[in-house]
């Protein structure tokens, strides 16, 4: 059952549809919530219009009935509440789906070690700021990296030169111990 659930809402994890949905719910909530209080409001102005009735008689015999005449045109007005919702839901999803998609591309790059890349964001908000974050670490990071390198290539130079400074030392000095016993022999046996 749990594997089902997650594959029939599968579409809905989506960021932009999760968005989109979101506000729905919030235009649903707001009319239910509308709705409820120009009900009690109406009730109130009702009763006082008409101060013999108690506030269950004014419901029974005047706001009821209003509400049969009203009900059917209200709820044709929540459709297009609803598709206006959607429609500016997916709009606004879709703005921040795609700042975010640039911002997981940068990141990718990054991963791959590519930090030439850069977060393409100007929207002065949070997203934008943390984009332009991201790019100072990373060109940081990059920096880091040259300055790696080439303390590498120094330190394998200087290694270099020290091998190269000790061999030649040590052939100097195995040359001079020879030439020394040389010289020795060469007094002894011309």
């Amino acid at each position: 059952m749990r594997s089902f659930s997650r594959r029939a809402f599968l579409p809905f994890r989506r960021f932009r549809w999760r968005l989109t949905v979101s506000y729905n719910l919030v235009t649903l909530a707001a009319l239910f919530i509308l709705a409820w209080w120009g009900l009690v409001a109406g009730a109130i102005y009702l009763q006082r219009t008409n101060p013999g009735q108690t506030l269950l008689e004014v419901i029974g015999s005047r706001l009821l009935p209003a509400l049969a005449e009203i009900l059917p045109s209200a709820l044709i007005l929540v459709i297009p509440a609803v598709l206006v919702s959607a429609y500016f839901g997916y709009l606004n999803a879709r703005w921040l789906d795609i700042r975010l998609g640039n911002l997981r591309r940068a990141v990718r790059a990054w991963q791959a070690g590519d930090f030439s890349a850069v977060v393409q964001d100007d929207v002065a908000d949070e997203i934008g700021a943390f984009g332009q974050g991201l790019n100072g670490m990373a060109s940081e990071m990059e920096r880091l990296l040259r300055v790696r390198g080439d303390l590498a290539a120094l330190e394998e130079r200087n290694h270099l030169a020290r091998d190269l400074h000790d061999s030649v030392k040590q052939q100097i000095t195995a040359a001079s111990f020879q030439l020394a016993a040389v010289s020795a022999l060469f007094e002894r046996d011309p």
